[in-house]
């Protein structure tokens, strides 16, 4: 097996190269999901009469870190 350095959280499965490369394929997704989750709230609130009072953000898929 490859050992790679990290500065992440020391998980096990992060020795590994594939294990890196997972993480940052998931990092990567969540940042996708959150600027895609942005612009939808963007249009809705583009509306006439249309405000935001609160605005929450909610990181429910974040099981694959440790």
């Amino acid at each position: 097996m490859i050992e790679a350095q990290t500065t992440h959280s020391g998980a096990p499965w992060e020795k590994w190269s594939e294990g890196l490369e997972y993480r940052k394929s998931m990092e990567l997704m969540g940042r996708y999901a959150s600027a895609n989750h942005d612009m939808i709230h963007q249009s809705v609130l583009n509306h006439p009469g249309a405000v935001s009072v609160l605005t929450l953000e909610n990181h429910h898929n974040f099981a694959w870190k440790m």
